[in-house]
């Protein structure tokens, strides 16, 4: 597939997820592959919507299971409501989500004396992808039992989990050249945008030993 042809998300997956960096692309795949693994065997496909799912008829699935699909649907509470509806009586919904809204306010490096400049960055990509209005960013855990319960699931439980650890080091090129999700621009292509050359020398020179040492 030629690069035109590629949307955001397969630029995100193939490229800028890792930077181009070959090294970094093997420890995402390292640690997804076991959660991949954990899905079902056998399955068909349909091309649909997760908020439009009137191609799969009303009542005929007795188990219905998402994994980091939310995040992408604009009406979530549509999305519930459309899950109920191909569900049978007493069927059962399994969701596996990520709640963006807490990780992006817990990701930070140590700006010490540039933070100016690292609010700077940041603004842009709060432009990009706003915190409140952002598919990606604009719910938690506590919004998708509201969202269940709205939509008539009668029983809920809720397993929450949150891991705070510190960063692994990480080579500055790709640090630099990766994107945090397919919506968001890299972190050298704000800088260019925002910085002048002396302004992304300094931070550079701040940030790449912390980066590169694992100090976030």
């Amino acid at each position: 597939m030629r690069a035109r042809e590629r949307d955001q998300w397969a630029q995100w997956l193939l490229h800028r997820r890792h930077g181009g960096d070959p090294e970094q692309l093997r420890q995402t795949l390292a640690y997804l592959r076991p959660i991949r693994d954990r899905g079902l065997d056998r399955c068909r496909f349909v091309l649909t919507g997760a908020a439009d799912l009137a191609v799969i008829p009303v009542g005929s699935d007795d188990a219905v299971t998402t994994r980091s699909v939310l995040i992408h649907v604009v009406n979530t509470p549509r999305a519930f409501a459309e899950l109920v509806r191909v569900l049978r009586p007493h069927g059962r919904l399994s969701l596996f989500p990520l709640t963006n809204r807490l990780s992006a306010r817990c990701t930070s490096w140590d700006a010490g004396p540039i933070e100016d400049l690292r609010d700077r960055v940041r603004a842009v990509i709060e432009v990009v992808q706003p915190l409140a209005a952002d598919p990606m960013l604009d719910f938690d855990d506590r919004d998708l039992l509201t969202f269940a319960e709205g939509a008539g699931f009668g029983e809920i439980h809720r397993a929450y989990q949150a891991d705070i650890e510190l960063a692994e080091p990480r080579r500055w090129e790709t640090a630099s050249h990766s994107s945090g999700n397919p919506r968001v621009p890299t972190w050298a292509e704000v800088i260019e945008q925002v910085l002048s050359p002396e302004e992304a020398a300094r931070h550079e020179a701040h940030l790449r030993p912390v980066v590169e040492r694992g100090k976030g």
